[in-house]
């Protein structure tokens, strides 16, 4: 059974295996871990390049990458400082293990190693490696293991004052997650309140927490986004969003879909690698599927992006890694900011703190950060923080107090026009010091939804609404030529149900018939059985009871009134009319066109 990574008494000290495999594309999570991670890397496994360091073999001057490359995981455990974990350096398409590899992972195993994987195929339940590493107290740790949380998006709205940025791509592996963690430097440096999303497998390997949405089920894709956002706006102001794939990706389209529609961001980064002409999709051999041109690429994602919320692409992240020359490098940004109108740097090769400062400056200006800003004074009307007491939460208006965690914070937002009427509005998220990997993610509460209303059960049972015949003496209608008025007020015949519930027509019942309710299931009439429409033992059979008779108002009675006048010819010849009958029902349970007699 896998765990979670989290902090234990001995230090982590990763041995990274890439064998055969030490290049920017295909060993992305070991370069990651060993720029960004939070933990000592002290050997990179590669045959093929052994006795060189990882800067070497990728022609890079960054000093974190001076990292020796060793041949086999003995002579990794030989060297100055031992290893405590095999970490599993590659993604490859589709997340399996290389079954050349198996032998290396049972070695490490059982030289007392924990193993890190970040596969699609997890090692915790893989029939040899799970039962091994239970029988010799050691953890395996899949990073990619989704978490229990199965919520679907509720449209929740970001907290006023904060600024999310997602970094999108027009390919998968060309340097999200980097820019991102770029820019979330350049923000610390600068004094913000900064913090980083992790959505991938090697940003929970970096940032401690995260969830790998590649893993989640599509139905809570959204869902899952919004809770990272929630639990990223409550460790920074400025939240930066580690994207994945592309938009126009055969294979990956879906999960940066989901990533904008489920984060909303106020701004879009894009990512682009120099040189790329192509998609990473070499399945069909005789079909590429090209990178499209960036200028109308970013319509495009700020047009998605719209169909749920307003977000602006800012700036252009170009990733030169492919261009040996600075001097072209330099080139090629200013070529691509005069294409896209964009602030456009290489913030990995020259540093993010000028696209920083553009992208700041834009975020600030955008129409929907400034509304949103303005509900800021809604949330601090909530008044002076008041003590809160054991498993209280924290938020606007309340203080930390004894048995509360301080990082635990409850927003709450005013409703107003949007789903957020239809949504609840608080907003809560746990204590930043629980871990946030996999299985072990604590389910953090969305907006707490409105209970439903109940529904009122109205049975359907049949009635018949009778309908005055005499609405003429009140005169309506207009006048006919010669100074006549038309007949008003003769009710068709109504469609109704009967015992039975098959169709039937019925006349309606005169004024004088009113009480009498001869109709199956009307008011006032009882039917044989348990009288919830089952026939009884009479078959069904309507028993009649009569209302009793109004009582009088005291005062003088008033004078009778005047028949209706009614026009020559009527079938009642100036008669009262009287009450119409239904003829027997004819075969297909519709009764024939109701007549009147005089």
């Amino acid at each position: 059974m896998s765990e979670p990574a989290r902090e234990t008494a001995a230090p982590l000290r990763f041995v990274v295996l890439a064998d055969g495999q030490l290049e920017y594309h295909a060993a992305k999570t070991a370069i990651g871990v060993i720029r960004y991670g939070l933990h000592p890397v002290v050997a990179v496994i590669d045959r093929r390049n052994a006795g060189r360091t990882v800067a070497e073999v990728l022609g890079s001057t960054v000093e974190r990458l001076r990292v020796p490359v060793v041949a086999s995981l003995a002579e990794a455990l030989r060297g100055p400082v031992r290893p405590t974990a095999l970490l599993i350096g590659i993604a490859p398409t589709g997340g399996r293990l290389p079954e050349a590899w198996r032998a290396i992972v049972r070695e490490a195993l059982e030289a007392g190693l924990d193993v890190h994987s970040g596969l699609h195929t997890f090692l915790g339940d893989d029939p040899e490696f799970g039962p091994l590493a239970e029988r010799l107290g050691r953890r395996i740790v899949d990073y990619r293991r989704p978490p229990d949380r199965a919520e679907t998006a509720v449209g929740r709205r970001h907290r006023p004052g904060s600024r999310v940025v997602l970094t999108v791509g027009t390919d998968c592996a060309v340097g999200k997650m980097s820019v991102a963690l770029e820019l979330r430097r350049a923000a610390v440096e600068a004094g913000r309140r900064a913090a980083f999303v992790a959505t991938g497998q090697t940003g929970i390997m970096i940032e401690g927490w995260g969830v790998a949405v590649d893993r989640v089920v599509a139905d809570f894709l959204q869902g899952t986004c919004e809770w990272l956002v929630a639990e990223g706006e409550a460790r920074g102001d400025w939240v930066f969003v580690e994207g994945q794939g592309s938009l126009d990706h055969p294979a990956y389209s879906s999960v940066t879909l989901g990533l904008i529609h489920g984060t909303t961001p106020h701004a879009m980064v894009l990512v682009h690698q120099v040189g790329l002409t192509e998609h990473d999709f070499s399945h069909l051999p005789d079909r590429s599927f090209p990178i499209a041109p960036l200028r109308p690429f970013i319509a495009i994602h700020e047009a998605v992006a719209a169909l749920v919320a307003p977000s602006r692409v800012v700036a252009v992240a170009l990733n030169t890694v492919g261009l040996r020359n600075e001097r072209a490098a330099r080139a090629e940004i200013e070529r691509v900011a005069a294409e896209t109108g964009l602030p456009v740097d290489d913030p990995v090769r020259f540093g993010p703190e000028r696209l920083w400062a553009a992208i700041e400056q834009a975020v600030e200006a955008l129409p929907w950060v400034v509304e949103n800003d303005a509900r800021t004074r809604s949330v601090e009307a909530a008044g002076p923080a008041r003590p809160a007491g054991p498993g209280r939460p924290a938020g606007p208006g309340r203080a930390a107090g004894p048995g509360r965690p301080s990082g635990l914070r409850r927003w709450r937002v005013p409703p107003g026009p949007g789903p957020d009427r239809e949504a609840a509005d608080d907003v809560a998220v746990e204590p930043r010091g629980a871990p946030l990997v996999g299985a072990a993610c604590p389910p953090l509460r969305g907006p707490r939804a409105a209970p439903p209303r109940p529904l009122r059960h109205r049975p359907s049972r049949p009635r018949l609404r009778a309908k005055r015949h005499d609405r003429s003496r009140r005169g309506l209608g207009r006048a006919l030529p010669g100074g006549r008025r038309p007949r008003r007020g003769l009710p068709g015949p109504l469609l109704r149900r009967d015992a039975r519930d098959d169709g039937r027509r019925l006349a309606a019942p005169s004024r004088g018939d009113r009480d009498d309710r001869a109709v199956a299931g009307g008011p006032g009439c009882r039917r044989g059985g348990d009288g919830r429409g089952d026939p009884g033992p009479r078959g069904g059979e309507v028993r009649h009871r009569h209302r009793p008779p109004r009582p009088r108002r005291p005062g003088p009675r008033a004078a009778p009134r005047r028949p209706p006048r009614l026009l020559a010819g009527h079938p009642t010849d100036g008669l009262h009319p009287r009450p119409r009958r239904a003829e027997p029902s004819s075969p297909s349970g519709l009764a024939g066109r109701p007549t009147s007699r005089p």
